[in-house]
């Protein structure tokens, strides 16, 4: 093949391959737009968000919730009945544990109560469910674990010793058919004269709120 002719021919292909190295470094850009276009695109984000937060929401602790924790009792309201909050920590990972000391009197009714209050009200209709560990001091202790919704109404579920060392509940939401839970404003554990009298103490720990 005469020189010239050689020459042409691989100048051709030179030019063929840089028509085809421009046409895949387009595509490529143009790919990686779109691709970056659709990343930065606000519905994508806004279900990114809510796809992580669901993730990050199987479990809901309470202490993840803005609250104030407190013991209240009758003496407060000239009825019967006192109580006390005392906070610890335990465990290998250490976890605060509620215990409400009481004593409930003989001779006229009386209660006391320990009380997780949520001054703008909770929404937790994400949530199917409550868990909580509730261990009592006396075999024949008893306890009414309760919701109550900002606009007052009140539900609650009798939990009794089993005798176990520790109970671990769960309560599927549907057992509180009074409550909005869009705006729930308290969940505690009450103790009266109706259940039992004189001194003793209950805690709660581990609540948390379930899909």
């Amino acid at each position: 093949m005469p020189k010239e002719a050689e020459n042409e021919k691989m100048a051709d292909k030179q030019f063929r391959a840089m028509i085809i190295v421009a046409v895949i470094s387009s595509a490529t850009t143009f790919l990686v737009g779109i691709i970056t276009a659709f990343f930065t695109f606000p519905p994508f984000q806004e279900w990114v968000r809510n796809w992580g937060d669901d993730q990050k929401a199987e479990i809901l602790e309470i202490e993840q919730i803005p609250q104030r924790v407190f013991a209240y009792y009758g003496e407060a309201e000239n009825s019967g009945g006192f109580g006390r909050l005392d906070l610890t920590y335990d465990g290998v990972v250490e976890k605060p544990s509620y215990e409400l000391g009481y004593n409930l009197p003989v001779d006229m009714k009386g209660y006391a109560g320990l009380a997780f209050q949520f001054d703008e009200g909770s929404n937790l209709t994400r949530y199917k469910a409550v868990e909580c560990t509730v261990i009592f001091n006396q075999a024949n202790d008893i306890m009414d674990l309760y919701f109550k919704d900002i606009a007052g109404s009140f539900n609650t579920i009798r939990v009794s010793n089993n005798g176990a060392d520790e109970m671990k509940l769960r309560y599927e939401f549907a057992n509180f058919p009074d409550i909005n839970f869009n705006a729930v404003k308290e969940f505690g554990i009450v103790v009266s004269t109706d259940f039992t009298t004189s001194s003793h103490k209950v805690r709660i720990q581990d609540v948390n709120f379930i899909k």
